[in-house]
């Protein structure tokens, strides 16, 4: 995890309660069990456990802006029951 420091990346994990999150995040410090990042998605710094990472991928800063963007375009478009038409 220590090459990762100061870098943005992407987890799949899973966290105490045994639910699974994928996470956009900056790794702001590591220890031997957890780790301290920045969580794009909560707006805060959080401690995750190295033993939750299921999958962990270095992202390109430049992306972070795109997904937000995707994301945010996703929850404003929710499926709204059936009526496409919004009447």
């Amino acid at each position: 995890m220590q090459k990762y420091i100061g870098k943005i990346v992407q987890l799949i994990y899973i966290d105490s309660k045994r639910e699974v999150s994928i996470r956009n995040i900056r790794v702001i410090a590591t220890g031997e069990e957890k780790f301290m990042a920045y969580c794009y998605s909560k707006k805060d710094v959080r401690t995750f456990n190295h033993s939750g990472i299921v999958s962990i991928d270095e992202l390109n800063p430049k992306l972070l802006g795109v997904i937000d963007q995707i994301n945010q375009h996703s929850r404003s478009n929710q499926f709204d029951g059936g009526n496409a038409s919004g009447n």
